[in-house]
């Protein structure tokens, strides 16, 4: 089976930076005007008093990433386990997805984007699976990583940067 992992990269190191909620998070920091570290009251006082639409889509792409239950297993080993997109709920929050990588590679002038890693998981190595999700042993991710070779880089709607023909750039 095919699970999705969506990361921050550093568009010309490879380098990951993190999850897409590191993405968001430094989103609305920077949108709210806070620093990092902030309390959670001064973050829901920012987002109540803020007249931005940016602030408002935020918070609706968070809110619609945000529904699916993080697993027992998951919570109960965060620093050996990992969390996989089931393709179905991949594909369905691909437009968050898409506007939050947008919004980054703008804000950082193309340094960051988010990206998704495609795994070809056996079953036998999920530790848990929902819906939503499957969970895989920290060891499990790293045998099966595929690298950056086939990674998509998200934002781009769709279309994988590599998979764009001269025609294409011209639209």
């Amino acid at each position: 089976m095919i699970y999705y992992r969506v990361e921050t990269v550093e568009w010309e190191t490879k380098k990951i930076r993190g999850g897409y909620i590191s993405a968001l998070e430094a989103l609305f920091l920077e949108t709210l005007g806070l620093k990092p570290g902030c309390s959670a009251e001064e973050w829901t006082e920012a987002v109540r008093n803020s007249d931005d639409p940016e602030v408002r889509e935020l918070w609706i792409s968070t809110a619609l990433l945000g529904d699916i239950p993080v697993p027992d297993v998951y919570e109960e080993d965060k620093d050996n386990n990992i969390c996989l997109y089931q393709e179905y709920e991949f594909e369905e929050e691909r437009v968050e997805f898409d506007y939050i990588s947008e919004l980054l590679d703008e804000r950082t002038q193309g340094k960051l984007c988010l990206i998704a890693r495609e795994f070809d998981i056996p079953d036998e190595e999920l530790l848990y699976e929902d819906g939503y999700q499957v969970v895989v042993s920290k060891k499990a991710y790293e045998k099966y990583d595929p690298g950056f070779e086939d990674v998509i880089r998200l934002g781009t709607y769709g279309y994988d940067e590599d998979d764009w023909d001269e025609e294409d750039e011209d639209v």
